[in-house]
């Protein structure tokens, strides 16, 4: 009797259960055992990629904390890139954050490319932005994470492309302005000798956008000693110029862009030759 009235139970609740599941997975159909368990299976696995990218998209770990002068600090550490402090004064509901650059391990980690000047453009850690609401400071985490994750793609590509392709001899970040950020490839031309120097503006990874469809905005000579741009063999521009336009728009254009001038200054090369 006893085990009977537990089964009742176990029924019940397994009913119940059945019916959450069935409502919850938006399942349509029959509500028998085998159908809902395929249902939960197929539910788990889309939802596991979504939860693997929100933890890549959180790119900051809390490093410290303390409570000071009637505030709290809290201390976000991004990668070991960005030290993030923000501060919450509860008893003026205001919140107060600005970031510092490990300009050590930018260096490090980056080298001969000058990219603690793309850091500086994107993230301006001279800035100390003032905001109220608990929804402002997790805007603002996302905002940075976003950041962050765009600039270290270009970076890290930029990196993968120095020791991929052999005639990249330099690659440097560079703003001349708080208002522009480029990326200055040079190449050469192992045969002649010839050296030439390749512009893009990224200036919309400070927006938090990945450059996914840029073009060269310069492609000239670097070799005058006045500091003018020297023009280059038009027949070479244009092998740059066709060859960046057919490279596909999205993410890891840079390193197909560095692949493509390459093959294009070593393609012009030989219709000479022949």
């Amino acid at each position: 009797m006893e085990m009977k009235q537990d089964l009742e139970i176990l029924d019940s609740k397994a009913k119940s259960s059945s019916e959450f599941l069935y409502k919850y997975c938006k399942m349509e159909g029959d509500q028998s055992y085998s159908n809902i368990m395929k249902a939960i299976s197929d539910y788990l696995q889309k939802r596991m990629p979504c939860k693997s990218i929100l933890q890549n998209l959180k790119l900051w770990e809390i490093e410290d904390f303390e409570r000071k002068d009637g505030c709290y600090r809290v201390f976000l550490n991004y990668c070991g890139y960005i030290t993030q402090r923000i501060t919450v004064n509860t008893g003026q509901s205001s919140i107060i954050i600005s970031n510092c650059l490990n300009d050590v391990k930018i260096g490090k980690n980056f080298p001969n490319s000058d990219a603690f000047s793309a850091f500086e453009f994107v993230l301006d850690p001279r800035t100390t932005k003032k905001c109220t609401g608990s929804s402002s400071m997790a805007r603002e985490t996302q905002i940075t994470s976003s950041l962050l994750s765009n600039l270290l793609d270009v970076v890290e590509e930029v990196q993968s492309a120095r020791i991929e392709v052999r005639n990249l001899v330099e690659a440097k970040f560079y703003s001349h302005s708080v208002l522009r950020l480029d990326l200055q490839l040079s190449f050469i031309d192992f045969y002649s000798g010839r050296k030439l120097k390749v512009t893009f503006d990224i200036t919309c990874l400070k927006c938090g956008v990945y450059p996914a469809e840029i073009l060269p905005s310069q492609i000239y000579d670097p070799s005058s000693s006045s500091g003018e741009h020297k023009s280059l063999p038009s027949s070479l521009v244009d092998e740059i110029r066709t060859a960046t336009a057919s490279v596909r728009v999205g993410y890891s254009r840079i390193i197909r862009l560095c692949r493509s001038i390459s093959h294009a200054v070593q393609a012009c090369h030989k219709s000479k030759s022949l």
